[in-house]
């Protein structure tokens, strides 16, 4: 039986956070701002910390089967392109760069896309045995097996 496929959604319209939220005052939108307000509404939700939830039970049970590992909390996906891209190597005309793809506050600010963005700070904390599960935000359009927000479990040895 082939699964049943769910109707595509785009998310190709341009948006602007309200200048009533924190986000616009921290980081001012200019034309690279692209973040819905649905998208930033989950910002927060961090269901891998939830212990009751499937995200949440899958995390415990490996961070468990690797307690010799350092379980780093995950910081803010709040992150400057530089975190995110240049930090790590992204070449100035990598697709994933695009707005298309990626969510941005500004052009300089925007939603980490892996979670990568945070292995740098982390290796110069002085962590080299580590794992961090975060929430991680692509532009992908919504159907059967994408969603603009996703989870990410990383870790080092």
């Amino acid at each position: 039986m082939r699964p049943t496929r769910l109707p595509k959604f785009s998310l190709k319209r341009q948006y602007t956070a309200p200048a009533s939220t924190s986000y616009a005052s921290q980081h001012p939108p200019d034309s690279w701002t692209n973040v819905p307000p649905s998208i930033l509404a989950k910002k927060d939700q961090n269901l891998y910390l939830n212990p009751s939830h499937p995200i949440g039970i899958l995390r415990s049970l490996i961070h468990s089967s690797l307690s010799s590992y350092t379980s780093i909390p995950a910081p803010s996906p709040i992150v400057s392109t530089y975190k995110n891209f240049d930090e790590l190597g992204f070449p100035p005309d990598h697709p994933g760069r695009s707005v298309k793809d990626s969510y941005y506050l500004n052009q300089n600010t925007m939603l980490r896309t892996h979670t990568s963005a945070h292995e740098v700070d982390t290796f110069r904390m002085g962590h080299d045995r580590w794992i961090l599960t975060a929430d991680v935000y692509r532009r992908d359009e919504i159907d059967y097996s994408h969603y603009p927000v996703f989870h990410q479990m990383e870790g080092a040895d």
